[in-house]
């Protein structure tokens, strides 16, 4: 019974250890110094107590069904927790510019379905699948919208300034004369028709570049102050009185009354009148000059043509006549004379080489 004792009494105060990593008891035959020992099956060190603990007790087989964590009595000790492993790659896109975020709706949401059908550009097009690129260097509808009507605009803008610089220079003729609205587009070759065309009865008179007919007959001259250059004639057929004349004037326009007082001071008589009138294309006045040394009563028209002022004027001899020489006098062959020396005022380029030209 000794024998049996010193066993028993061996086992109870030999301390056995259970490794925490593999579960494997150890017996111990005496505690370590350093209150650390090395298993000898998985290499953990165990720290161990100072005092010897007392043996537990052996695991008994297992004879029912495996005790899960939920389980009363379970060991946690024995879950074996994995190791760290790789980490894992993120799938997140290395290129953003390489692909699209947008993957298309979601499954079975009703906002993100398509209206109708894609059309044939957004699908490839050509219907090989291919995505069709937009050709560089094109421009949009509306760009090219701009650009037509930019050109069209410069288009009708140029041949506008083109219509007016070519009506203004017409006023300018080939023979270097500047002709008046209304007045002929060809003075030279006016002046040359009707130098060609002189009737029976009637001499041209040509004075400062205008010419006219006028009836022959006796000249009358006076001696009086004027800068006007002029032709007075007494008519052979009729006996009245024609008086063509003509002064520069450099003013661009001259105003209807300065045109009036002008004249009156040269024919030294009053200039009743001035109304506007228009002859064979010139502009100018109309009016009456009475007390004048050359008549005592004609009728004047007045116009101003290239920097000159041209005076045309007549007294038929039946006016002012007493009524018993009126009975007399062939009042047809009186307006044939004024209808034909006023028809044939024609206004020509200026004179070259003159004293104010």
């Amino acid at each position: 019974m000794v024998g049996g004792e010193e066993g028993m009494e061996r086992s109870v105060f030999m301390p056995v250890i259970q490794c925490p990593s593999c579960q494997k008891s150890l017996n111990l035959k005496q505690m370590p110094a350093g209150g650390r020992i090395k298993c000898p099956a998985c290499g953990s060190v165990i720290p161990v107590g100072g005092k010897t603990q007392p043996a537990r007790s052996a695991a008994r087989p297992s004879t029912g069904k495996m005790l899960t964590p939920e389980d009363e009595g379970f060991d946690f000790g024995q879950i074996q927790f994995p190791s760290a492993g790789p980490v894992a790659v993120s799938n997140f896109p290395s290129d953003p510019y390489g692909r699209t975020a947008y993957q298309g709706p979601i499954q079975g949401d009703p906002l993100g379905e398509y209206v109708g059908e894609p059309t044939a550009e957004a699908s490839g097009g050509n219907g090989t699948g291919q995505s069709k690129k937009k050709a560089k260097g094109t421009l949009s509808p509306l760009a090219l919208a701009a650009i037509l009507g930019g050109t069209l605009m410069f288009v009708l803008m140029a041949i506008v300034i083109g219509t007016v610089l070519a009506t203004s220079g017409s006023d300018e003729t080939a023979d270097g004369t500047e002709s008046v609205s209304g007045s002929p587009s060809s003075p030279a070759a006016d002046v040359a028709a009707v130098k060609a065309n002189v009737p029976a009865g009637y001499d041209l008179v040509e004075i400062a570049g205008a010419v006219i007919y006028m009836p022959q007959g006796r000249s009358v001259s006076e001696d009086i102050n004027t800068v006007l250059e002029y032709k007075a004639v007494e008519s052979a057929k009729t006996e009245s009185y024609f008086f063509f004349g003509s002064m520069p004037e450099t003013a661009k326009e001259v105003e209807p009354e300065r045109l009036r007082k002008r004249i009156a001071a040269q024919l030294k008589g009053g200039y009743i009148g001035g109304t506007q009138w228009q002859r064979n294309g010139y502009g100018g006045i109309k009016g009456r000059v009475d007390q004048s040394p050359f008549v005592s009563d004609m009728q004047v028209e007045t116009f101003h043509v290239d920097g000159r002022i041209f005076v045309v004027g007549y007294a038929p001899f039946s006016m002012g006549a007493d009524p018993s020489v009126q009975m007399s006098v062939d009042r047809g062959a009186e307006n044939e004379e004024i209808k034909t020396y006023q028809d044939s005022f024609t206004v020509g380029p200026k004179p070259k080489g003159g004293l104010f030209w």
